[in-house]
């Protein structure tokens, strides 16, 4: 850790509590209660998911820099759960390190209640591929909480935050942090960084160093290095709106078409404060030993891309015929039917460029020619993860239909999509092989997420006091 630093980061650290499971929301939402007897502690529900959940505010401590963190911005990343909940046991036993630094806290234990929920099925059990792709939820782009903030730049204008994003809004508005940390994280691979501001690359060292104490290598094939400039090796600066057009437009994608979402949290918080710092730390929390690998494959990049294209397609296909049959069966009011209706359904016509769920296009994948080469393994076992990801997005389909009435139409499409989705499974588990998946324990998880934040904080801290 840094030398002559504010926060004592390695203290802090030694001091965390012990998980051995991410939180769930009953969990985070009990323990913020629990503060609220804590005189040092001022916690406050700032508002109400959109089914009516409370989301807590949890403020500790007086000082010259606003740390703002925010869990579950994404409902689909765990890991923030484990992150806030250290935080706050830190700061409940007055661990000199982070309740007497010159910071006052601010901390959302979880933003998107309903949607974490919806992932309890495979987070509150140990790591499984199966499972995880059979209980996966996200909402489409532009009902996600933290792609849903106003924002107009060339022909995109958008102003329709979802409930969660009006209330992370407001505190936004009212406590203007000067570090913002949204929780993000990543399924498999290496780690990566994104900050709004450079610090240095020496200060990045301490990142690298958090990493390499628990055997967690740097992500090589990160896509966003397209759109971002590079601070230092995996640090990337914050892509917003402008970024995700000027990067459509180039590969020859009508933008206006694709981007039906928002700005970020990050990208609201820099245009009312400009000098503000956020990071995103993309932290995997499953391990494979390939991912290291350089070695080339002399497999086509491009080939093997095209081809789960073509794959992505053809299961949409069979969703949007089974969905034209089932529609008037399902349960209209669940969130699964949202995410299916407003995603694979409604990018009906625009199929043909891609999945909705996914950043690259079809026309990029035909034509760019940084893809005109050959793999290596570390990025073969990229695509496969990449395609995990976007299967699990459109799974969300079968999980609808389960959860509706059993008609015979529902019983017929789940027959048929459930055997193509399993033989998908076996196929990608098979290309990652996925049998030398390691979960990353939760403690290695928390240090490194806390460990990063504190990392940019002492910084920000030493840089004032010069």
């Amino acid at each position: 850790m840094p030398t002559g630093s504010a926060i004592n980061i390695d203290e802090a650290l030694h001091a965390l509590p012990h998980y051995d499971k991410f939180c769930s929301v009953a969990e985070l939402d009990a323990f913020a209660e629990e503060l609220r007897g804590d005189p040092r502690f001022t916690v406050e529900v700032a508002g109400s998911s959109e089914k009516g959940a409370p989301i807590y505010h949890v403020r500790f401590g007086r000082g010259s820099l606003k740390a703002m963190l925010v869990g579950s911005i994404h409902c689909n990343e765990p890991i923030g759960g484990i992150t806030v909940h250290g935080l706050m046991s830190l700061l409940r036993q007055g661990h000199p390190a982070v309740a007497e630094a010159d910071v006052e806290w601010h901390i959302i234990p979880c933003i998107d209640p309903d949607g974490a929920k919806l992932n309890e099925g495979w987070t509150q059990q140990p790591f499984d591929i199966r499972a995880y792709m059979k209980g996966f939820h996200v909402q489409e782009l532009g009902e996600q909480v933290d792609m849903t903030f106003p924002v107009q730049y060339k022909d995109i204008s958008f102003d329709q935050p979802v409930p969660e994003s009006r209330i992370l809004m407001r505190l936004l508005d009212e406590v203007r942090p000067d570090f913002y940390y949204p929780l993000h994280n990543a399924l498999a691979g290496g780690a990566f960084y994104v900050l709004k501001h450079d610090i240095g690359r020496e200060r990045y060292q301490a990142f690298y160093d958090l990493l390499e104490e628990s055997g967690l290598p740097l992500e090589q094939n990160i896509f966003h290095k397209v759109m971002c400039d590079e601070y230092g090796e995996s640090v990337l600066s914050m892509p917003g709106i402008p970024n995700f057009y000027e990067f459509y437009a180039k590969s020859g994608a009508p933008p206006a078409e694709f981007i039906k979402f928002g700005e970020t949290s990050s990208g609201y918080l820099a245009s009312i404060k400009p000098q503000a710092q956020s990071l995103v730390v993309e932290l995997p929390y499953l391990k494979h030993p390939i991912t290291r690998s350089q070695k080339d494959t002399g497999e086509s990049l491009r080939q093997l891309k095209i081809r789960q294209d073509a794959d992505n397609k053809f299961i949409v296909t069979e969703i949007l015929t089974a969905w034209d049959k089932v529609k008037d069966d399902l349960d209209a009011d669940s969130a699964l039917y949202r995410k299916v209706k407003q995603g694979t359904v409604a990018s009906r016509d625009l199929l043909h460029e891609g999945m909705s769920a996914s950043p690259e296009k079809t026309r990029d994948l035909l034509y760019n020619p940084s893809y005109g080469r050959t793999m290596t393994e570390s990025e073969r076992f990229t695509q496969h993860v990449m395609r995990l990801y976007m299967m699990s997005h459109v799974y969300e389909f079968v999980r609808l239909l389960k959860a509706s009435q059993q008609t015979e139409r529902v019983r017929q499409a789940i027959a048929r999509l459930e055997p193509v989705f399993d033989e998908l499974l076996d196929d990608i588990a098979c290309g990652m092989d996925a049998e030398r998946l390691e979960m990353v324990d939760h403690d290695t998880l928390a240090r490194i997420m806390i460990g990063t934040g504190l990392v940019v904080l002492d910084a920000m801290l030493a840089d004032r006091a010069e």
